[in-house]
C-alpha cells in the first residue's frame, strides 16, 4: 500500500457524522500535512458544499470524490486509492458491505462507528478470511457507542498498571444519563433494525453480549470480564439498549485488551 495516492479517504462526508470528520480532519491536518487526505461521497454538490463550509481555508485544496454504493465498481476504485477508508455512511446493513468488501479484498484498511449487530457479524462471516489474505484490518465500532467502554477500559487498565503493577481481571461498566440527538444515519440504522429484527438469527445476535467473543478470545481468552447495567437514573435511547449495548461494550472493551500495553500519544 505504499504507493496509494492517500492515507485516509473520508467516505461519507455530506452526512452528520462525516461533516463532524471533515471539520476535525480539516483542523487537525490541514490540506499539505505529511498525511494525504480526501474526502468521498455519492453527490458532487453536496461534498462541495461540506468541503466549503467545514474545511475552511483549506477547502479549496481538499481531494472530493465520487462514488455511489449502489455501484461496486465505482467503490473498488475509491477504495484502491487509499490506505485507510473512515466509513461513516449507514444504516450500514444497507450501505456498508460493498465497501467493507472492496477493502477486504483490496487489503485496504477500514473503520467505521457501526452499532448494527447483525451486520457486523454478517460481515465477519463473509469477510473474515479475505480480509486476513490480503492483509485489511477491518475495525467495526469505533464511535460513540463503544467510547465510553472502549476508552473507559483503556484508561482505568493505565491506572490499574501504575497503581499496582497489574491488570484488573473484572470490569464492570455501568450506563447513566445520556443527552444529545440522533442522526439521521442512527435513525436509518434503527428502523432497519426494527425491521430487521424479525429475523431470528437477528434477533439472536443483536441480544447477545458474547456475540463476538470468539472473534478475539483465542488470544485473550479469560483475560477480563465485562458486566454491564443501568445506572438507577439511566434514560439511555431505547433502541440502542435492545439492539446493541450489551454486545458493543463487550466486544470494544475486549478490544481494548489489546491495546493496553500500547502507548498513549
Amino acid at each position: 500500500m505504499e504507493n496509494r495516492e492517500f492515507d485516509v479517504i473520508v467516505w461519507g462526508a455530506t452526512g452528520f457524522t462525516g461533516q463532524l470528520v471533515v471539520e476535525y480532519m480539516a483542523s487537525k491536518y490541514g490540506a499539505d500535512s505529511d498525511l494525504k487526505w480526501a474526502v468521498a461521497g455519492r453527490n458532487a454538490k453536496k461534498l462541495a458544499n461540506v468541503v466549503s463550509k467545514r474545511a475552511g481555508g483549506f477547502a479549496a485544496d481538499i481531494p472530493q470524490l465520487i462514488a455511489n454504493s449502489d455501484d461496486p465498481d465505482s467503490i473498488r476504485a475509491l477504495v484502491a486509492r487509499t490506505k485507510v477508508i473512515c466509513a461513516v455512511v449507514g444504516p450500514y446493513a444497507l450501505y456498508g458491505e460493498a465497501v467493507v468488501a472492496a477493502c477486504a479484498e483490496q487489503g485496504t484498511h477500514y473503520c467505521d462507528l457501526t452499532g448494527e449487530v447483525q451486520w457486523m457479524r454478517k460481515m465477519i462471516d463473509s469477510y473474515q478470511s479475505q480480509a486476513e489474505a490480503s492483509g485489511a484490518t477491518i475495525v467495526h465500532t469505533c464511535g460513540f457507542d463503544s467510547i465510553p467502554s472502549d476508552m473507559g477500559v483503556f484508561y482505568l487498565q493505565k491506572k490499574m498498571q501504575e497503581a499496582h503493577g497489574c491488570h484488573a481481571s473484572t470490569v464492570k461498566f455501568r450506563v447513566g444519563d445520556t443527552s444529545g440527538g440522533v442522526s439521521g444515519g442512527n435513525n436509518g440504522g434503527g428502523g432497519n433494525n426494527i425491521y430487521d429484527n424479525t429475523n431470528d438469527l437477528l434477533d439472536r445476535d443483536s441480544k447477545n453480549p458474547m456475540e463476538f467473543l470468539e472473534t478475539y478470545q483465542r488470544n485473550r481468552d479469560g483475560e477480563i470480564l465485562i458486566e454491564q447495567g443501568l445506572g438507577e437514573n439511566a434514560t439511555p435511547d431505547a433502541m440502542k439498549k435492545i439492539m446493541n449495548t450489551r454486545p458493543m461494550d463487550d466486544l470494544s472493551s475486549r478490544r481494548n485488551q489489546q491495546l493496553k500495553d500500547s502507548r498513549i500519544d
